[in-house]
C-alpha cells in the first residue's frame, strides 16, 4: 500500500467509528435526560452528540438560569431560542462523562423549582 492509501483507510475507517460512537453516546445522552423525571423538560431531541432540550416554564430566562447554574456546577450548554438548551460535547466524550453531565443537568434542575 502506498501511504496515500493508507492514509485514505485511516480516514475512512477513523470517520465510520466516530459515526457510530457518536451516534451511541447520544443515544445515552437522550436516554439518560429522558429518564429525568422534571416538569421543566417538555422535549429532547437529537441526533448524534448534538442535542437539545425544551424547557418548560414560565419564566422566559430560564434556560439561560439553567444553563449558568450547570456552568457553575460543570458543565457547558448554550440557551438557543429562549427555551432551548443545545448540548455538543466532543466527539471523544466517554460513557462515563455522559453520565456525569446527566447528573449535573439533574442537580442543576432545581434551579426552576
Amino acid at each position: 500500500f502506498s501511504s496515500d492509501q493508507c492514509n485514505v483507510w485511516t480516514f475512512d475507517t477513523l470517520n465510520a467509528f466516530s459515526k457510530s460512537y457518536a451516534q451511541e453516546m447520544g443515544i445515552r445522552f437522550r436516554e439518560g435526560i429522558e429518564r429525568i423525571k422534571s416538569p421543566h423538560i417538555a422535549l429532547v431531541r437529537g441526533k448524534g452528540l448534538m442535542n437539545a432540550v425544551v424547557i418548560d416554564h414560565v419564566d422566559k430566562e430560564a434556560a439561560w438560569k439553567l444553563c449558568m447554574t450547570m456552568m457553575q456546577n460543570g458543565l457547558l450548554a448554550k440557551p438557543t431560542h429562549g427555551d432551548k438548551i443545545r448540548f455538543a460535547p466532543p466527539l471523544i466524550i466517554t460513557a462515563s462523562q455522559i453520565d456525569e453531565a446527566l447528573s449535573i443537568i439533574e442537580n442543576s434542575l432545581v434551579v426552576l423549582d
